[in-house]
């Protein structure tokens, strides 16, 4: 589950990048005021170390790394 905050309302992209720069997962997700919790499926993407971004469509894109462990 993807939980983060907005101040405005937009449509925007959710990547999920490995470490070799590789785009192993893309979803794309509206964004409302307030509190946001996107559902993410990536049971299928192996123990590791990944970037994730959420990028709008107006440029403005925010990083964070995340570990998946299962």
């Amino acid at each position: 589950m993807l939980n983060f905050k907005s101040d405005k309302i937009y449509s925007a992209q959710f990547i999920i990048t490995d470490l070799l720069g590789r785009n192993v997962f893309s979803q794309n997700i509206s964004v409302v005021a307030g509190g946001n919790s996107v559902p993410v499926k990536i049971t299928s993407l192996p123990n590791g170390t990944y970037l994730a971004t959420v990028e709008t469509d107006d440029g403005i894109s925010m990083n964070q790394r995340i570990t998946i462990q299962h």
